[in-house]
């Protein structure tokens, strides 16, 4: 988790039915033990986002979940025991939906939103070309397809 410096972090979170309370737990657990503070010091795991302006935007994007139905797991508000800088604690969302703005936004900040994938779902989404059903993901379904592709390719070069 990062505060937006990363692009490529990852912040959607797809997990299968059959271990998603397990992974969640695992999680939650790690994003709670994270330490928040001035990134220059040597215990900080978390550091403050980049303005004002971008915080206000990722607390509207968790309270846009929140009224449709995500549930915050640990997280999702500003720390009040930091008094200067930009700072939103590290926050894991479950329960997301593609409406949601976490979901079809870019989030520039210390959010995962998690979403649970019902298991038996998997072999008709590879079948069929699905790689994920919802249409409006940002960049995602070019990165499953490329994730895809690239794990085919190894397992079909190793057979050869």
């Amino acid at each position: 988790m990062n505060c937006g410096q990363v692009c490529v972090s990852p912040k959607r979170i797809f997990v299968e039915d059959e271990i998603a309370n397990t992974f969640i737990e695992g999680l939650v657990k790690k994003t709670r033990d994270l330490v928040i503070g001035n990134g220059l010091d040597e215990g900080t795991d978390i550091g403050p986002m980049v303005s004002m302006e971008q915080r206000e935007k990722l607390k509207l994007q968790v309270e846009d979940a929140l009224r449709k139905g995500a549930m915050i797991e640990c997280g999702g508000k500003i720390p009040l025991s930091l008094k200067y800088g930009f700072y939103y604690e590290p926050t894991v969302l479950t329960g997301v939906t593609p409406e949601m703005s976490v979901m079809n936004e870019e989030v520039f900040g210390p959010v995962a939103a998690v979403s649970v994938l019902r298991t038996s779902m998997k072999p008709l989404l590879w079948r069929t070309g699905q790689y994920m059903v919802w249409e409006r993901l940002s960049g995602l379904r070019t990165l499953i397809l490329h994730a895809y592709v690239f794990a085919t390719g190894v397992r079909d070069g190793m057979d050869k």
